[in-house]
């Protein structure tokens, strides 16, 4: 259960089933992006803070669908290490988002699944037209591990203009590469789905 304290007295108690955020649900789910038709967004191969510099990619999109845990997923992320890629963050960043005001959403939710041998620490960051804020998420997935990731939208509004979202960056911090990251579609949930 997801729940949300009130910040005043005006407020009422938000509670969240944990089952809104799944992200195998056939109803209820808008795709923001969509890694196989490269919907909804544009694509930068660098994690947000080199998004404009052009120097390089830190990041390899496969596009599935690929089987794994018993599920299908859209696409496999592979991030390179800190020393190949020469700067301590690395990932990739959507960004000209064709949905930037989430306000009528209950969040956003995106199934991942480590393909690889050893655990992976992966970020998820979403910055609002201010850019100067992020709300993140981190997720540690052990090797074979599978987990639906996600923010409400109460949690996103404790950081963020949810009416002005601008880009969304799924990054590592770990030394070493990220290899067989296994993603879905990234969802916004619909709010009373």
């Amino acid at each position: 259960v997801r729940w949300k304290i009130p910040w005043s007295a005006n407020e009422r108690i938000i509670y969240y089933d944990q089952k809104l955020f799944d992200a195998s649900r056939k109803e209820g789910l808008t795709a923001l992006y969509d890694w196989q038709s490269e919907q909804g967004a544009s694509l930068v191969l660098r994690d947000y803070p080199y998004m404009k510099t052009g120097e390089g990619e830190h990041a390899e999109v496969t596009k599935g669908p690929i089987e794994s845990d018993g599920r299908t997923f859209a696409a496999e992320i592979r991030i390179q290490s800190k020393q190949d890629a020469g700067c301590e963050w690395r990932g990739l960043t959507l960004h000209e988002l064709s949905i930037q005001d989430w306000s009528n959403y209950a969040g956003y939710v995106v199934r991942m699944h480590n393909a690889g041998t050893k655990p992976v620490d992966v970020w998820i960051s979403v910055r609002d037209g201010n850019q100067a804020y992020t709300a993140s998420q981190q997720a540690i997935l052990s090797p074979g591990e599978t987990r639906d990731v996600f923010a409400t939208i109460d949690e996103l509004m404790t950081r963020l203009n949810v009416s002005n979202i601008r880009t969304v960056c799924i990054a590592c911090v770990d030394e070493q590469a990220l290899a067989g990251l296994r993603v879905s579609p990234i969802y916004l949930v619909e709010e009373g789905a």
